[in-house]
């Protein structure tokens, strides 16, 4: 037992041995060759060492090049996954067929940029399929309920896809986008726009608007003293004729809270939209409170937002576009000047 234990350290000494004269072995008839072209070698060795550093730093520029287009293509694909995990997580709380159908046009989008995922163009196919028997159902039932819970503000529906009417508003229904956008008057101020195409979510568009110019608190009284304010100071610049866009910036200033006036940042800033403003020179109209006229806009200035204003002439949501406004008995200004109403 002792003798083979020996005979294995020797064989494993020899193999030692060897290993570490196996590299002078291999380089051995290089060695030779190398002396004996010494002469022309060293002429030629800054050549040698300048193309030996240039390849090295051309092999270390290629592996850095090649290792960020790897790792780009890396983040590309992890971007993609996490889009269409978004998108999906999205399309399971839509219920909206033509919102998913958006959906699902943006997944496609990534199934062409290259994204493979088990099942997935089978399962867009199918839910395709789906969408297409969904979608006249839903054409059918939108208008239906959404005329239900108009409802609940005392709204009447009117109209035909895709503009629809309910008295001062106009929604403009995209079933190709699965969106609504929401004006004022006659599509003359832009409430709000991108509504995902479900009826709750455009008749909580409509109420939030509606509670803003119905449900708060008005003045008419006080709006009118805000007006005339505003129309002197504009006067006392030199105006002679002053625009409703001019009287809206310096009503806008003069109803902000003493919390603005003290300290004017955003988070005191009071918004007062066109379309309140609008519907609050409708309202004091009606009260017949001051002397006040509104001169028509001309075709030309109902086009640029600078120089007209809607307003409503009753609660069927017909109205006009204004541009100027006269009020009698300040410095001089009569109600006999423009085209009036």
């Amino acid at each position: 037992m002792i003798d083979a234990w020996r005979k294995m350290e020797r064989k494993r000494e020899r193999i030692k041995i060897l290993f570490v004269l196996l590299p002078f072995i291999v380089l051995f008839p290089f060695i030779i060759i190398f002396f004996l072209k010494r002469e022309s070698i060293s002429s030629k060795s800054g050549n040698i060492r300048a193309g030996v550093v240039k390849l090295k730093r051309m092999g270390k520029g290629f592996i850095i090049k090649h290792m960020e287009e790897i790792l780009k293509e890396i983040k590309t694909r992890v971007d993609n996954l996490n889009a269409l995990r978004k998108y999906l997580l999205v399309y399971l709380k839509t219920p909206s067929p033509f919102q998913r159908k958006r959906i699902l046009r943006e997944i496609k989008s990534l199934i062409e940029k290259g994204i493979m995922v088990k099942g997935l163009e089978e399962w867009v196919q199918n839910e395709e399929e789906k969408i297409g028997s969904e979608e006249t159902l839903w054409r059918a039932n939108f208008g239906n309920e959404l005329s239900k819970l108009l409802q609940n503000e005392n709204l009447i529906l009117k109209g035909q896809y895709p503009v629809l009417k309910s008295k001062f508003y106009t929604i403009k229904v995209s079933f190709e986008t699965g969106t609504a956008a929401l004006y004022w008057g006659n599509e003359s101020e832009l409430i709000a726009s991108n509504i995902p195409l479900s009826p709750e979510q455009v008749y909580s568009a409509i109420k939030k608007a509606n509670d803003l110019i119905m449900k708060r608190k008005f003045d008419p009284k006080k709006f009118f003293e805000n007006l005339v304010t505003a129309y002197k100071r504009l006067l006392s610049e030199g105006k002679e004729k002053i625009l409703l866009t001019e009287i809206l910036r310096e009503v806008t200033l003069l109803q902000q809270p003493k919390a603005f006036k003290e300290n004017p940042v955003r988070k005191n800033f009071v918004e007062y939209p066109r379309y309140v403003f609008s519907y609050d020179l409708y309202r004091l109209r009606k009260e017949g409170l001051g002397q006040i006229r509104l001169s028509v806009a001309t075709f030309d200035a109902t086009t640029d937002k600078s120089t007209a204003i809607w307003v409503p002439d009753d609660e069927e949501g017909n109205g006009t576009y204004y541009s100027y406004i006269y009020i009698e008995g300040i410095n001089g200004q009569s109600l006999s000047k423009g085209n009036n109403s």
